[in-house]
């Protein structure tokens, strides 16, 4: 007899029968729940493949990392670079909103929930609660120094000049 766990049917072994196809033939014998098909097996492994793969990309900092690994440390601290001069060239202020349409091709490949400039980096927040927020932390290209903690926030090294930060929580 089948049993079913969440919903999909699981058979013992079949025997194969001479002459016959080994795909689902091979599972003559398995009698389908009630309003399921035996093409009602497929979804469920589906269900389980999407449930590994989103348990793989839960967190944002393994993502983060695996990014940093294609797009690489010097790209992003070379496009902040950029983006930094263009941004706070006569401007006197502490804080920059970078606008979507402004965001470099490397920023954006990370998904970034938003993108500020602050004085001394680049923050691209890839996770924004109300208790606060997390993401990548760059320094530009073009200066040396570790971000400052004047921000409240804690940053773990990542890369040269790219860190992984953290507000509130």
């Amino acid at each position: 007899m089948s049993r079913s766990i969440s919903g999909c049917s699981a058979g013992g072994q079949a025997s194969r029968l001479p002459g016959r196809d080994s795909s689902l033939s091979a599972f003559h014998h398995v009698r389908p729940l009630p309003g399921r098909t035996r093409a009602g097996f497929l979804p469920c492994y589906f269900a389980a493949a999407f449930s590994l793969l989103l348990a793989a990309c839960s967190n944002p900092r393994e993502r983060a990392g695996k990014t940093l690994e294609k797009v690489t440390a010097d790209q992003l601290r070379r496009d902040a670079a950029v983006l930094y001069k263009r941004l706070f060239a006569g401007h006197g202020s502490d804080f920059v909103v970078v606008r979507a349409k402004d965001w470099p091709e490397s920023f954006q490949r990370f998904s970034p929930v938003r993108v500020g400039a602050y004085p001394d980096g680049i923050s691209l927040a890839l996770e924004s609660k109300d208790s606060g927020e997390a993401g990548i932390y760059i320094v530009p290209a073009t200066m040396e120094h570790q971000p400052s903690l004047a921000h409240g926030g804690r940053f773990e090294r990542m890369a040269d000049g790219v860190y992984w930060y953290s507000f509130g929580d």
